[in-house]
C-alpha cells in the first residue's frame, strides 16, 4: 500500500505519494533537488489559478523486477500549462537541476528531467529520474 499524506493550505493542496517498495531514507537523492521543483509548482503554476489548486508528489522506485532500478521523482500541479516556447536554461532552478543530473549521468549513466503539459487537464507534470543508488552503494565508490 502507498503512503498517503495530505496538507491542505489555504491556496492549495498538496498531496504525497511514497513507493512502499523503497525506503525513501537508504537511497542517495541529491541535495536541494526536489525543493526548487516545488517552489515552481507553486511560483509559476497553483497562485495563477485563481482558485485553490493542488500539487502532487510521487516518489517511486522504477521498474520492479529489473535489477539496475531508478527513482522516479513526478510533481504535477493543476496551474498554467508550459508555453511551448519555454526553455528549462531559462527558469534558474531548473538550469541548476539540469547541471546536477549532467554530473549523476557522467558517473552513474543516467538522470533525466522532463516537464510537459497535463494531458486530461491543465497543468504540468515535472519528472526526475535518478540513478537508485543506495546509501551502502555509494559509500564503496567514493
Amino acid at each position: 500500500m502507498w503512503r498517503y499524506n495530505s496538507i491542505v493550505l489555504t491556496s492549495f493542496e498538496y498531496r504525497e505519494d511514497m513507493d512502499p517498495a523503497m525506503d525513501i531514507h537508504e537511497y542517495l537523492i541529491p541535495a536541494l533537488m526536489l525543493q526548487p521543483i516545488i517552489e515552481n509548482a507553486i511560483e509559476h503554476g497553483v497562485t495563477h489559478i485563481g482558485q485553490k489548486g493542488s500539487i502532487d508528489l510521487r516518489i517511486s522506485l522504477d521498474p520492479p523486477g529489473r535489477e539496475e532500478k531508478t527513482i522516479e521523482i513526478k510533481v504535477t500541479n493543476d496551474g498554467p500549462s508550459l508555453d511551448k516556447n519555454l526553455l528549462i536554461l531559462n527558469n534558474h532552478a531548473l538550469s541548476i537541476i539540469q547541471e546536477q543530473l549532467f554530473t549523476i549521468r557522467k558517473k552513474y549513466g543516467t538522470g533525466t528531467l522532463t516537464l510537459q503539459n497535463n494531458i486530461n487537464r491543465s497543468g504540468v507534470n515535472c519528472t526526475i529520474s535518478l540513478p537508485a543508488i543506495t546509501l551502502d552503494v555509494f559509500k564503496k565508490t567514493r
